[in-house]
């Protein structure tokens, strides 16, 4: 099965679930709440990154895509491929920025 894959930094129990139904588990809904679930401000999921959150989708896509529908996935992978866009232009200026902040500290 492979258990949790440990190249990610967030989803990996979403990864995990997913091997689990390709090979035959079954999800069941239950009535009652079995725990209480507590968020933090400390956790991944609180402020996840953009691109980690992608990275996981892309793995249990990749990995289970007999799974979804294909027009689902066609719609997540144009969504993806927009954010990966949205991702460069921000970083591109951003790495611009420092890269003129260092030539700047240099001259000094």
């Amino acid at each position: 099965m492979g258990g949790y894959p440990e190249q990610l930094s967030m989803g990996e129990d979403w990864a995990f679930w997913m091997r689990l139904l390709r090979l035959g588990g079954e999800v069941k809904a239950i009535p009652e709440k079995p725990h209480d679930y507590r968020l933090s401000p400390q956790q991944a999921t609180a402020n996840p990154d953009p691109i980690a959150a992608m990275e996981a989708q892309n793995l249990v896509l990749r990995e289970n895509a007999e799974l979804y529908p294909r027009e689902m996935l066609v719609e997540l992978a144009a969504r993806n491929r927009s954010e990966a866009v949205h991702l460069r232009r921000k970083h591109g200026r951003i790495d611009s920025t420092l890269q003129e902040l260092k030539r700047w500290l240099t001259r000094r």
